[in-house]
């Protein structure tokens, strides 16, 4: 089952959580935007294990984190 969703790449203590500081690095200060959701812009970024992300910004919506 876990296979079917991709979660194989999450380590056994679950997915990583990463600072701001440490997305807007990621992210070259939000220099690369890729799409635009509903919440806000995604942009492309680059981990320092040279792994390349799409990371969201969420804007402070009210409710938006139930359906997010």
């Amino acid at each position: 089952m876990a296979r079917s969703f991709g979660l194989e790449f999450f380590p056994a203590g679950g997915p990583k959580w990463f600072t701001y500081a440490e997305l807007q690095a990621a992210a070259d200060n939000f220099s690369n935007p890729i799409g635009k959701g509903g919440f806000d812009d995604v942009y492309k970024g680059e981990l320092g294990d040279h792994r390349v992300v799409a990371v969201k910004c969420l804007k402070n919506v009210t409710g938006g984190d139930a359906e997010f």
